[in-house]
């Protein structure tokens, strides 16, 4: 699977698909998560059919992440509610910590996402459940099977 360019630095997209794969830098400031927060919107926004997103964590310094941080993609989430309900099939969220995972536990409980979600320790796994829900063979949320366990 060869990405391409995106909208943003920290974005790239499989050609001729709507999987978008968000690399994140090891520390990002305020001002770069705002930027990239505005571009996200902008891009969403305009982009009107199904998609889904690869967010690969692993590089984030844990401890460099705050609540600012973690407002912030609150705040994304928020922006982009009505548009995700309608068009993201799902996020897989690349982690190799459990410390990403409560963190990412914590925004999702600042704002429950309208998607699927899934973890995974690998881009490619990551990817090609971005594929599947795109072809439509959906998967429940996290939440539904932690409730089914």
């Amino acid at each position: 699977m060869q990405f391409v360019e995106g909208f943003h630095p920290w974005v790239r997209r499989l050609p001729e698909q709507n999987v978008f794969l968000h690399t994140y830098p090891r520390s990002p400031s305020e001002a770069e998560l705002a930027e990239y927060v505005a571009a996200c919107v902008e891009h969403v926004e305009t982009l009107n059919a199904p998609y889904t997103v690869v967010a690969d964590l692993r590089r984030l310094d844990t401890f460099a992440v705050d609540a600012r941080h973690r407002r912030a993609f609150a705040n994304l989430q928020e922006a982009l509610h009505e548009h995700d309900a309608k068009w993201n099939r799902g996020i897989a969220l690349v982690v190799d910590s459990p410390i990403h995972r409560g963190l990412i536990t914590a925004v999702h409980w600042l704002k429950p996402p309208v998607y699927p979600y899934m973890f995974s320790s690998s881009v490619i796994d990551a990817t090609r459940y971005g594929r599947d829900q795109l072809a439509g063979r959906l998967r429940p949320r996290i939440s539904e099977i932690t409730a089914l366990a």
